[in-house]
């Protein structure tokens, strides 16, 4: 008789589940008021501005430095060196990143990215392109970033870089460089206070996740970045190896022949890449000198990814394989930074991104983003309020508008930092 009371009890308490079960499917899914879900919306209520902290910036002199949204230093040889250019951002010292999760401005959920994306903040226009990424610890990958704002608007996974030369001030007069710039390839980048060779570092802002380093016997520069990578660079500041918390990463060799510049990356597990650009060559267009280069992205199975570039933007990328695909690039020319205007896919328009072009202080910056069919039309109106400060509406694909206020401080009472303040419904 146990067996049998046993096996009820089993049955009784699978029921007693099964019926749970059921009731609670009843609740889910079961029938709802149509008033309980698509009833009309709730009244739109203000919300009272929200205080955002940030580092400090050092205030960009225009006076001292030629053109608007990027600064240019002089060269050893007396004119100016388009290759010591750098960004400088509009209301803070870290530039516009391709990823949202380093946005000083609250992240990817603070409304600041919008679109494609654009950095609101910045008026900046982003993309991101991955050409191949290998499975495993520190794949092998090949990205490309593009970021409207600048002599050098597309980077690669390769170009993180140090600046030892304060290129990045444009009141620097000369002698020991007072600090140290790291750049990112996603556009990001972090100041270390200290002289130039010598050190020590101290990070400017950041909480001192991220540490330098110089070493006189090498003359090379260790970076400790916040994601727990360990970065070599040279005296002059080009990476050399970028390494995990076990030891495994990428190491970069250079060579240059027959007007080919050819840069290897070789995985700890001893795969390698390639990344050769050249030979180039210089056209007149219009009147003016245009620089034109191949180049060619060689991954570890030994497909090759062949783009285009002009000037320093890219025309288009060609992927390997079949059914062919090729993506086009367009830029506006009538836009102070030429920025990327369209986006095509085998000759077939995809997307597009408008910029300001007037002669006020938003020229340039990107207004809106919005796919072939017009859909996911984001749309940006920059201005400012009384005090100056940037404000933008930005219009999402519903119509539905908001006004968000760039006039952020170190908390309460604290000093300016210019970054997102407020985001008010319209």
């Amino acid at each position: 008789m146990f067996k049998p009371r046993f096996k009820a009890v089993l049955i009784t308490a699978c029921v007693f589940i099964g019926v749970s079960q059921i009731a609670m499917a009843q609740q889910l899914d079961g029938p709802h008021s149509s008033e309980q879900i698509n009833g009309p919306p709730p009244t739109a209520t203000p919300l009272p501005p929200v205080v955002v902290t940030a580092q400090a910036y050092k205030p960009f002199d225009i006076s001292s430095t030629w053109g608007q949204g990027f600064s240019l230093t002089q060269g050893s040889g007396g004119p100016i060196s388009w290759t010591n250019g750098h960004l400088f951002s509009f209301n803070n010292p870290s530039n516009s990143s391709t990823d949202p999760k380093k946005d000083p401005n609250g992240g990817p959920c603070s409304g600041n990215y919008q679109g494609a994306p654009i950095d609101v903040s910045k008026g900046t226009k982003l993309e991101t392109y991955t050409l191949f990424s290998l499975p495993g610890e520190m794949g092998l990958k090949y990205e490309l970033y593009y970021h409207n704002r600048g002599i050098n608007p597309w980077s690669d996974d390769s170009y993180y870089s140090l600046d030892t030369a304060c290129a990045y001030d444009p009141n620097y007069n000369g002698g020991p460089c007072p600090g140290v710039k790291f750049y990112r390839a996603d556009g990001s980048t972090i100041l270390f206070n200290g002289t130039a060779g010598k050190g020590p570092f101290t990070e400017s802002g950041g909480g001192n996740l991220a540490t330098l380093a110089y070493n006189s016997a090498s003359a090379t520069y260790t970076l400790q970045d916040e994601d727990a990578t360990t970065k070599i660079f040279s005296s002059t500041g080009a990476l050399m190896s970028t390494k995990d918390a076990s030891g495994i990463g990428w190491t970069f060799s250079r060579a240059q022949a027959n007007g080919i510049s050819t840069l290897t990356i070789t995985h700890t597990n001893g795969q390698s890449m390639t990344i050769a650009q050249g030979p180039g060559a210089t056209t007149v267009v219009n009147g003016k000198s245009v620089f034109t280069s191949p180049v060619v992205v060689t991954d570890p199975a030994g497909n090759a990814y062949t783009l285009h570039q002009t000037q320093a933007n890219y025309d288009s990328i060609a992927f390997p394989g079949s059914p062919a695909t090729t993506i086009n690039f367009e830029y506006n020319a009538t836009s102070f930074y030429g920025g990327l205007s369209e986006v095509d896919y085998n000759g077939t328009p995809y997307a597009y991104t408008s910029y300001r072009t007037d002669n006020s202080p938003f020229n340039g910056w990107a207004t809106s983003t919005y796919l072939a069919d017009s859909s996911q039309n984001i749309s940006i109106n920059y201005a400012t309020d009384s005090a100056g400060n940037v404000q933008a509406t930005v219009t999402n694909p519903l119509g539905h508008q908001a006004v968000q206020t760039y006039d952020g401080t170190y908390g309460t009472g604290g000093s300016y930092n210019g970054q997102l303040s407020s985001i008010m419904a319209n």
